[in-house]
């Protein structure tokens, strides 16, 4: 699971960010580290947060938006370049869909946004911080990075389907193909029926949760388990393929 940080965000996570200061440094020939939130281009008042930490005592540390930079992290001259019409700070504001198109033509880029697209999360934006993420987002997030990857490796989600649609999970079970093809072996923790439907080996434990639960109730391929009589998820998906 991607680490959970108020730094890091899709850009950082996919090693696209120096990519994309070097692109801005060659396009207004200046020194790359004007475009670094820790570097000579950060605001000066919140170090290239974004945020300002207040503490009230009783109450804890609270966060309000930088009152210089106005949570665009960077400092008036890292601003005042552009790349074809936006700023530093406004290609963070753009969503991986719409940074794909401005970046078009490198591939390097190109392909990184791709793959978070591919993850279903196309409206997620580039400054958007991983501690804002929900714990299925940050699942698909490490499924987008996996896909970059080309070292086979084994790779445990948990309940990657959450907050997903149906048409979406379709598209997360192609991405998890895509995975196993690569080499890589693909172990879900999941209740989606869907899901384990299309699952190439299925293990289930139970019969029931807490000190009812944790016993073997079969393990096996899905043909065999829809036969399974002790198993409540085999039960529910049986009906459930007699409705497909």
């Amino acid at each position: 699971m991607p680490q959970a940080s108020s730094r890091s965000n899709i850009a950082t996570y996919l090693k696209i960010y120096d990519e994309i200061k070097k692109v801005f440094s060659k396009e207004n020939h200046v020194d790359i580290s004007l475009f670094s939130m820790m570097g000579k281009g950060a605001c000066p008042l919140c170090k290239g947060k974004g945020v300002a930490k207040l503490d009230l005592a009783y109450l804890g540390d609270f966060e309000e938006i930088c009152e210089k930079c106005q949570g665009k992290r960077f400092n008036d001259k890292a601003l005042s370049y552009l790349y074809r019409g936006k700023n530093i700070s406004e290609i963070f504001d753009l969503t991986a869909q719409e940074a794909k198109e401005v970046f078009f033509d490198n591939d390097l880029i190109k392909h990184a946004l791709q793959s978070v697209i591919k993850a279903n999360l196309s409206y997620i934006k580039l400054g958007q911080t991983l501690d804002s993420y929900s714990g299925g987002e940050l699942q698909r997030l490490k499924i987008s990075q996996m896909l970059l990857n080309h070292t086979s490796r084994i790779i445990i989600l948990d309940e990657p389907t959450t907050e997903l649609h149906e048409a979406d999970i379709s598209n997360l079970l192609i991405l998890i193909r895509e995975l196993a093809r690569k080499g890589n072996t693909v172990i879900i923790i999941e209740h989606n029926l869907s899901v384990i439907a299309q699952a190439d080996w299925i293990i289930d434990l139970g019969l029931k949760g807490g000190k009812m639960g944790g016993n073997l109730l079969f393990q096996g391929y899905p043909i065999d388990f829809i036969k399974c009589q002790d198993s409540f998820t085999a039960s529910h998906l049986r009906r459930f393929l007699k409705k497909q």
